[in-house]
Order: C-alpha cells, then structure tokens, then sequence
C-alpha cells in the first residue's frame, strides 16, 4: 500500500466506511514501528476451547 491509498482508506475510516479497523499504518513511517513496539509489549494468551452449539432448527427474524 502506498500513501495515497493510506490516505483514502484514512478517509473511508473518518466516515465509517470501515468496520473493525481502528487505524491504517505504512510500513515506512515511525507509526509502523509504535504499532510493534506496542505489540511487543502486550502479553497474548491462547484462549480456552469454546464449544459450539448446533441445532437442525433454523429462526428467522422477519420484519414488517
């Protein structure tokens, strides 16, 4: 990614074109470096097994 593409994706996550990103960082500016240096400071866990419940019945919520 270049800068102008930073710069346009910087736009659409102004106007809340983007979900689940909360920042757009270029790999040749010191935000890049601050992005690892903080993700080499966290301490990250595996998480416990979750198990799923299935069901052969499907709901449909149907708005009027």
């Amino acid at each position: 990614m270049d800068k102008p593409e930073a710069m346009r994706l910087e736009k659409k996550l102004k106007e809340g074109d983007l979900l689940g990103i909360d920042d757009i960082v270029l790999g040749d500016e010191i935000s890049f470096d601050e992005m690892i240096e903080f993700l080499s400071s966290i301490n990250l866990e595996k998480p416990k097994a979750v198990e799923i419940i299935t069901s052969s019945q499907i709901y449909e919520i149907v708005k009027n």
